[in-house]
């Protein structure tokens, strides 16, 4: 507790005083437990005594995760400890497999909780993902940890390697379908980004294209009507500026009215 509190506050720590004196900031902590042990308590507590008889209590508030369901986790936005619902069975098997008596019934009956456990997370998960209150990398990271917790629980209690197939096809049928529809709605919405951009330009250059044709046209128009009023010849005009003969006709007769 204390060496990483120390450790990241080495990574921040600021120099003030014209570098004379460095101040570490420590990082506010929360301590997790997972498994049920009723003797861990509310918080952790450290006395800190310096040479020169100065003391500092300190303290880190504990979460007891075994209390905290499902609904609590969400609601509180606690998302990547939602795998370790699955893994809070295990005090219970434990202490199932530890009696003497016990019947391999009881611990298949717990294996199928936590097959169910693992799926309603695992949906969960899919939700926040389509809600974007995740990503896809933490859908994936979610998803595979409740893969190897289950499989953790399995093989320790009850070792059915055919609940390990279940739960890792119900996870890969939840992931692929998700990532598949994110990559064709990124498809579709690139594929209209570059229509609409390809449609800019093309629209760009043929405005372009039909300015400069209309400019050289006008030109072509103002030269002709310049060589009309000094006199030059209908066919000289027509043939310097390319234009058509009935054309330079026109500007003179406009020219003349």
């Amino acid at each position: 507790m204390l060496e990483y509190s120390i450790s990241k506050a080495k990574e921040i720590a600021k120099y003030e005083g014209d570098q004379e004196e460095t101040v570490f900031y420590i990082p506010k902590q929360l301590v997790i437990f997972i498994e049920q042990n009723s003797s861990i308590k509310d918080e952790l507590r450290l006395k800190l005594i310096f040479p020169d008889g100065q003391e500092i209590n300190y303290r880190v508030p504990v979460m007891k995760y075994w209390e905290y369901s499902k609904e609590e986790i969400l609601e509180q936005k606690l998302y990547p400890l939602l795998p370790l619902q699955v893994f809070k069975l295990r005090y219970q098997m434990e202490k199932i497999k530890n009696r003497k008596n016990h019947t391999e019934h009881e611990l298949q009956e717990l294996i199928q909780k936590a097959q169910q456990i693992v799926e309603e997370i695992s949906n969960e998960a899919a939700r926040l993902f389509k809600a974007e209150e995740i990503d896809g990398e933490d859908l994936h990271k979610i998803l595979l940890a409740n893969e190897e917790l289950f499989r953790y629980l399995n093989s320790r209690y009850v070792n059915d390697e055919k609940l390990n197939e279940e739960v890792l096809s119900m996870t890969r049928t939840l992931y692929n379908p998700i990532v598949a529809e994110k990559a064709k709605l990124e498809g579709r919405l690139e594929g209209k980004l570059e229509g609409k951009l390809e449609g800019m330009l093309e629209g760009k250059l043929e405005g372009m294209l039909e300015g400069k044709l209309e400019g050289m046209l006008e030109g072509k128009l103002e030269a002709a009507r310049n060589a009309v009023k000094k006199g030059f010849s209908l066919e000289d005009i027509a043939e310097i500026t390319d234009l058509p003969l009935e054309t330079v006709q026109k500007l003179k007769a406009e020219l003349s009215n």
